[in-house]
């Protein structure tokens, strides 16, 4: 299945997809004239494509990229383009050399004219996710998961990226900065997922229990548009379209029975009961149903018959789940009783010297979730632009994962001894325990617990409050501190299954003619109870600060962003670890983070250049402005999501965040884990650890509670490589940070630093190291900025 959907459907990165909910691709108008344009947008506003076949395949890029659209027609399909080019314009008056403005316009046009061409490739082969992040021309379908369908994505791929070299010179993007790097971006997107698709992302795998097809449609209901009787009824054809696709999943499963590549046995045993759970024997049964009982209310509210729902559900998409349920339990769960302890992935190399059981596979997908290739993240190497060609070596990162235990388990040795001597510890904590001991003890402390719900929420709230008033001046530029942010619990009915917290972006801008406000809100928190993944929370009311368009086809609805704090079982959240998921999810983790993606240097950038008076506003403002495809969250780019939010736990301690020894130990639980996750998931993918080792493993270093470990041991299995993102990320960000500081001395700015990191969006962590070597180049040549 594609990567993107396991972004999409569950991380909590992922949910800043919704951010995309303003500047939607709308329109494949033809005409030179714009008035034509507009009106094919409106056909299409509350339409579906007729056949999204039609987006995903070589010729289609061809045809598209080489069509007589004019530009007026490719702004309509790409908005901020205009905005690009106006600020293009207006940086070039008084430029005599109007040949070199006129490459520089034409690779520019070219580029977004691809990154356009991408989105509707991508939206036409996952049209779930399509929905999701406000695409509205898929609603009637679901992804094409057949051999075919897939080979169609990847000629449409290497299409793409034949004419990103082919035609575009990048040496006209070189003096654009925001541009060059959004030509780097794109080459190394398009090339991750041909190296995902060449090797971990395998077709056999059509599904799981985390992230699955057969999952996406049961949640569709939740981020399904509900504003016509139009929206009902590509409801109904989307749900009609599954039972080809359980097919497909079968097809592809049986191939990889007949290759050993197979899902790990908990894995299968859970999509089982997933699938026996849509089984239905009567139609008074579908009632309960979980995509019924999300739908009805909006066929009853839009008037539409509620027959047609039950009669899709009863005849097509139940009998399609009993399919899926009795294949994978007769036919599937045999071959995978041996996969119990293993990597689904069929490694075939020979067992290397190391003693490793597999290669090239598992490198890639460490390569790729990680977006380093062939370097360590502490090291300052240049990185190679083409990620296929040189993967991270598993051994590596394993080594280092025992190095960075070490280290964290030093300085909890410190922390522990710092805490004996507590009046609260004193004689009860012995200088020398364990980190066992104490985690044991502290467990059994009541006092250390909030007493209720709210008193989680005002405990966010504060540390929250605490941490932006300490962010601005001295680590960010304030307007980074301006973006407003909401703590709120986590709803009931998805509380057991919920993650401590987890943050979702709001949607402060929105394209008017795609959606009202009632629809952002009510799909914005729908869209929230998709999220399992990082903890979080959010905040005081602050001014939402976004630079737009003054046009009226903006209009502002500033629906913060919001923390999700988990208030069940209060009993078992400890106060001491609020502070290192408050920092990480919320300020000046994701939300600090998803402010910076929001305006791409725009209001913070104008403070920090205007100031200085480095260089135009003009140039600034074109900062403002990203392709849509910039705005999602990719898998590539989580070593850079992820990454930052460890990095923010890290930077709690420069801020003073952590206030006493404990909740410094909380911190220093929360690194261990992810450094742990660096050996556990290379030692069952590289060098064949059983799941008992495993566990052992975690259980013994990051001290995690058994039902913890299962569930972290089920996701390493399915997505390999996936869980070292993280680490690896935020020991890029701080190296990046420590060769700053050593190369500037005394001139280094945390306020500079941090705009230089952020001010570019989510990229690929070797993209960021140019990115900070081209600043820092600069700094050598130029005064140096105030802040």
């Amino acid at each position: 299945m594609p990567v993107r959907s396991v972004l999409a459907a569950a991380s909590a990165v992922a949910a800043a997809a919704g951010i995309a909910l303003f500047f939607r691709r709308v329109s494949r108008a033809r005409s030179h004239n714009a008035s034509a344009a507009h009106k094919e947008i409106e056909q299409l506003k509350n339409g579906c494509v007729d056949d999204p076949h039609e987006f995903v395949s070589r010729r289609f890029v061809r045809r598209a990229f080489f069509s007589s659209l004019s530009e007026d027609a490719w702004c309509a399909q790409e908005p901020t383009l205009r905005h690009v080019l106006e600020a293009l314009d207006r940086s070039s008056v008084g430029d005599e050399d109007d040949g070199r403005i006129r490459k520089q316009r034409n690779a520019t046009v070219k580029l977004w004219k691809l990154y356009a061409i991408l989105w509707d490739v991508c939206m036409a082969d996952d049209p779930l996710v399509a929905t999701m992040v406000g695409d509205y021309r898929f609603n009637a379908f679901v992804a094409d998961v057949s051999r075919k369908g897939r080979d169609a994505y990847i000629d449409a791929l290497r299409e793409l990226l034949h004419l990103l070299s082919t035609e575009i010179d990048a040496r006209d993007l070189q003096h654009i900065p925001q541009q060059s790097v959004n030509y780097a971006f794109l080459a190394r997107m398009v090339r991750l997922e041909l190296l995902a698709k060449r090797s971990f992302d395998r077709y056999e795998l059509a599904t799981n229990h985390l992230f699955g097809p057969h999952l996406m449609l049961i949640q569709s209901a939740s981020f399904h548009p509900w504003r016509s009787e139009g929206d009902a009824n590509a409801f109904l054809r989307r749900l009609r379209a599954f039972p080809t696709q359980a097919e497909q999943i079968i097809a592809a499963c049986r191939a990889g029975i007949a290759n050993t590549v197979v899902l790990p046995l908990r894995s299968v045993e859970q999509i089982i009961q997933q699938c026996q759970g849509m089984q239905v024997r009567a139609r008074g049964s579908v009632h309960d149903v979980s995509v019924f009982r999300t739908a009805a209310p909006h066929f009853e509210r839009l008037g539409v018959d509620i027959e047609a729902l039950e009669s899709t559900l009863l005849v097509d998409v139940c009998p399609a789940y009993a399919r899926l349920a009795s294949f994978f339990e007769f036919e599937y769960l045999p071959h995978a009783q041996g996969k119990k302890n293993q990597s689904p992935l069929n490694y075939s190399t020979a067992t290397g010297q190391d003693g490793s059981k597999s290669t090239s596979t598992y490198a890639s997908a460490l390569a790729y979730f990680s977006s380093l290739s062939g370097a360590s993240p502490n090291r300052n190497a240049s990185a190679r632009s083409d990620a296929g060609q040189e993967a991270l070596d598993p051994a590596e990162v394993h080594a280092l994962g025992y190095k960075e235990v070490a280290r964290i388990n030093e300085e909890i040795k410190l922390a522990i001894e710092e805490l004996s001597q507590e009046r609260d510890f004193a004689g009860k904590i012995a200088r020398d325990a364990s980190l066992i001991e104490v985690i044991g003890y502290l467990d059994a402390k009541p006092a250390l617990f909030p007493r209720d719900a709210q008193q989680i929420i005002s405990t966010y709230e504060h540390i929250l409050e605490n941490a932006r008033a300490k962010m601005v001046d001295e680590f960010f530029f304030p307007s980074a501190a301006e973006h407003e942010l909401i703590v709120k619990p986590i709803e009931p009915f998805r509380e057991d299954s919920a993650p401590p917290a987890h943050y979702f972006p709001g949607d402060d801008y929105v394209h008017e003619d795609d959606k009202t406000s009632s629809d952002i809100s009510e799909n914005s928190n729908q869209q929230a109870e998709l999220d399992h993944g990082s903890a979080l929370s959010t905040l005081s009311p602050g001014k939402a600060v976004l630079r737009r368009s003054n046009s009226s086809r903006h209009s502002k609805i500033n629906h913060a962003a919001i923390f999700y704090a988990n208030t069940s079982k209060p009993g078992t959240r400890p106060l001491y670890m609020m502070p290192v998921v408050a920092l990480h999810e919320g300020i000046p983790g994701h939300h600090t983070q998803m402010a910076y993606i929001k305006s791409c240097g725009g209001e913070i950038g104008k403070e920090v250049y205007d100031a200085n008076e480095r260089r135009a506003a003009t140039e600034v403002y074109s900062e403002l402005f990203l392709p849509r495809v910039r705005r999602q969250s990719q898998g590539f780019t989580l070593g850079f999501l992820e990454g930052w939010g460890l990095y923010a736990e890290y930077l709690g301690e420069e801020m003073g965040m952590y206030s006493t020894p404990l909740e410094r130990l909380g911190r220093l639980l929360a690194e261990i884990w992810r450094a742990a996750r660096l050996v556990t998931d290379t030692g069952i993918h590289h060098f064949g650890w059983s799941r008992k080792q495993a566990a052992r493993f975690l259980r013994d270093v990051a001290v995690l509670p058994e039902a913890e470990i299962d569930a972290e041991l089920d996701r390493y299995l399915i997505l390999p490589g996936q869980a070292c993102a993280n680490k690896l990320g935020e020991l890029k960000f701080r190296s990046l940070k420590d060769k700053a500081q050593q190369q500037l001395g005394p001139a280094f700015s945390w306020c500079e630093f941090h705009h230089v990191v952020l001010r570019h969006g989510a990229v690929p962590l070797d993209i960021l190291e140019q990115n900070v070597d081209a600043w820092l180049a600069s700094q050598i040549e130029k005064p140096t900025l105030v802040s």
